[in-house]
């Protein structure tokens, strides 16, 4: 920017300083078709390009003036428009005396329809660079300040009034296929000398709205030259106001601001217009921004700064580096508590649970590709101090924010933080690389968090109550959410204190059993526990759990089993004893092995009939724990199920009189199968060894890797029940 400011510059005095060297010219009889041709050479010499005048009118009194028309630049060579600078008519007045003593005072210089076509070539070349005047640089005009004879030509010139009317400039980068143009360019400059103070008053149209452009610069001279001056730039349409206070120059340091203001009373409405379309709502809507700020080719550093994004409020150090093979981005902020809500699509419970059940839909996962290579654009370390925020109604207390972006990898952290009445942190890496390729880490702990709001808020969860313990370590590689998940390892462990599970009730279980039902799906009921958790490892997205364990007031539980994700299935063998007290570890009583298997969307309950079958005839003892209804019937148990275990276990569970449970009948048409036996653990131990469980889950019966020796169930249909198809 500053080379076109200064060639601009530099190509209006050169026409200046021709103009009134024909007028001085004229003032010794010369002809004027030899000072038009005298023109041409020496724009020739200084520029490479041609110059080419329509028409010259001239003017002796009040001042001596020059009219030229229809003037024109060449433009480089190869590029698009014919020429770099046109002109409709350039009319320059100069005062006579000043001629005499080699200066030019001039009075007026008005340039009317300029049209200037500012163009990049495919190649990078630049048409405001002219290599013919480099090579005509001399040494000596080198050593003079870097400004040579051109200093000295500023030196004895002087603008009284100089005009811009119906100007337009175009800018037009081939390389990057980019291109603007500002129309309706007026304005006025007041330049007394090189010495004095300039200043600019004008107005163009961009994109069809007008701005208004205001510019002061106390030393044109050191400006020039690459020194800093004071001045001020003003930049105001109705959409945005920018003000610029400090020092400016054409070298090093650009500007060097004090104070660098912007206020835009609609976010919405700029960005519609720069970008030429409607925009969608915006997260906020006011924009209001201070700081002082230094500004060079390379970079932008912007100290003591203050945004506001409505009530949102951000403030410390920042800067942007341009050099190298990408931007790079540095910043300390502070920021006050803020609502996240506005950020994200639909910030309603409502909208946030149908997003959630979006995410994992009941058919395959999406495969379509998720573009990460936005993390390949810049380089980033940002730290951000948050006093807090809230999302979708969650409340996160205070925290450290750190983002370290380079080469494509994101890393974010962040430090321990308040949530529902725990704590937790996080880590997440991403990993674009060239290829395309995608890395997914993440790490988060929990400490006592109230686990029902977050799943009932991020997940639409609503079955699960207590204070979560948590530490979570997955990986995965993938491009798009199928390949994600089915690369998705790790491992982690969870721990619940003090809540309950909605939907499976382990005491209705039995019911359910004592009523001869052989298959059932989640329920409305819940089973209370003092703590639940496990331990569990992910690999080729597949969670195994083998020490899964549940201890409560009236039932404890032990368990093992399988979710497959990429598949959305789950298999799962968990034995619930029936105990009267959560106080004792591996409590004795009734196990009631059952299956929860099937695809997410129809979890089933399948009760191990011949489990219950083997435990009692192996220890009936063990029944004595359930209570003084129980322990009546005790006599005689033993030898009821040697002769018929079948209507041993209906009356025990109530299937056949008042038994354990009550006194219901089970449904004739829901008789129980006679499942294939597995091994279950010794009635003393009330939870089941864990069960190796296939990778590809397939709902059928369980293997029977233990047979027990037991008279066969009458009640029971003859034949095996069929197994469950493969999902």
């Amino acid at each position: 920017m500053k080379k076109i400011v200064k060639k601009l510059v530099i190509t209006v005095v050169v026409l200046g300083v021709i103009a009134v060297g024909g007028l001085y010219a004229l003032s010794k009889f010369a002809p004027l078709d030899y000072i038009q041709e005298k023109a041409r050479v020496v724009v020739k010499e200084q520029t490479g390009r041609d110059l080419s005048i329509g028409g010259t009118k001239v003017v002796f009194w009040p001042h001596i003036g020059v009219t030229l028309q229809d003037v024109a630049l060449s433009n480089a060579e190869g590029a698009i428009d014919k020429s770099m600078i046109t002109l409709g008519e350039l009319d320059v007045h100069v005062a006579l005396r000043p001629l005499f003593d080699k200066r030019v005072e001039v009075v007026r210089f008005v340039l009317n329809q300029p049209e200037i076509n500012l163009e990049v070539s495919p190649k990078g070349q630049a048409n405001w660079e002219f290599p013919q005047a480099a090579k005509k640089t001399t040494p000596a005009a080198d050593k003079k300040d870097g400004s040579g004879a051109q200093n000295d030509a500023l030196a004895a010139f002087s603008l009284n009034e100089f005009e811009i009317r119906k100007g337009r400039v175009i800018y037009n980068d081939r390389q990057k296929q980019t291109k603007a143009q500002v129309d309706d360019v007026n304005m006025t400059v007041s330049f007394p000398d090189i010495n004095s103070a300039f200043q600019l008053d004008g107005s163009l149209t961009y994109l069809g709205k007008r701005v208004q452009v205001v510019m002061g610069i106390e030393s044109p001279k050191d400006f020039i030259d690459g020194k800093p001056s004071s001045g001020n730039l003003v930049l105001g349409t109705d959409l945005v106001k920018a003000n610029i206070e400090g020092k400016f120059a054409t070298k090093g340091r650009l500007v060097r601001a004090d104070k660098m203001t912007a206020d835009v009373p609609s976010l919405a409405a700029l960005v519609a217009w720069l970008a030429e379309k409607p925009a969608e709502k915006m997260p906020f809507e006011r924009v209001l921004f201070t700081a002082r700020a230094d500004i060079d080719g390379q970079s932008v550093n912007l100290a003591d700064a203050s945004l506001r994004l409505d009530d949102i409020e951000s403030r410390g150090t920042a800067s942007v580096r341009l050099s190298g093979a990408r931007p790079f981005v540095h910043a300390r902020l502070t920021l006050n508590k803020i609502n996240l809500d506005r950020f994200l699509e639909g910030s309603s419970g409502k909208d946030s649970a149908a997003a959630s059940k979006a995410t994992v839909p009941d058919g395959d996962w999406d495969a379509t590709p998720i573009d990460f290579s936005g993390l390949r654009a810049v380089d980033a370390d940002v730290h951000l101090a948050t006093d807090g925020f809230s999302v979708n109604g969650v409340e996160v207390g205070k925290s450290d924010l750190r983002v370290l972006l380079k080469h494509g990898k994101l890393e974010f952290s962040s430090s321990e933080a308040s949530l529902f009445g725990g704590l937790f942190s996080s880590n997440v890496t991403l990993v674009s690389a060239a290829s395309g390729a995608s890395e997914q880490k993440l790490k988060f702990t929990m400490k006592n968090v109230q686990a029902q709001p977050v799943l009932e808020k991020f997940a639409d969860f609503k079955k699960l109550t207590g204070a979560a313990d948590a530490t979570i370590n997955v990986s995965s590689r993938g491009v798009s959410q199928k390949e994600i998940v089915s690369n998705l390892a790790g491992d982690g462990n969870v721990t619940f204190k003090n809540g309950a599970i909605t939907g499976i009730d382990f005491v209705n279980i039995a019911q359910m059993i004592q009523r001869g039902l052989q298959d059932a799906g989640v329920g409305e009921g819940k089973t209370e526990f003092v703590d639940l958790g496990g331990t569990f490892k992910i690999a080729s997205g597949i969670v195994t759990n083998n020490d899964f364990r549940m201890r409560g007031p009236l039932v404890q539980a032990g368990g093992a089993g399988t979710v497959d994700l990429p598949r959305k299935y789950l298999k799962y063998r968990v034995t619930p004893v029936l105990t009267a007290s959560s106080g004792v570890d591996n409590a004795k009583g009734v196990s009631i092995p059952v299956d929860i298997v099937g695809p997410f969307s129809n979890v089933r309950i399948k009760p191990d009939f011949k489990s219950i079958i083997s435990n009692a005839v192996s220890d009936p003892e063990a029944l004595k724990e359930q209570g003084k209804a129980l322990e009546q019937n005790l006599k005689g148990i033993k030898n009821d199920l040697k002769k018929d275990p079948g209507a041993a276990i209906q009356n025990l569970l109530g299937g056949g009189g008042a038994g354990l449970f009550g006194t219901q009948k089970a449904p004739a048409e829901a008789a129980p199968a006679a499942a294939a036996p597995v091994e279950t653990a010794p009635a003393q131990s009330p939870a089941v060894a864990p069960v190796e469980t296939p990778a590809a889950p397939v709902e059928t019966a369980p293997v029977e890797t233990a047979p027990v020796e037991a008279a066969p169930v009458e009640t029971a249909p003859a034949e095996a029940a069929p197994a469950e198809p493969a999902p």
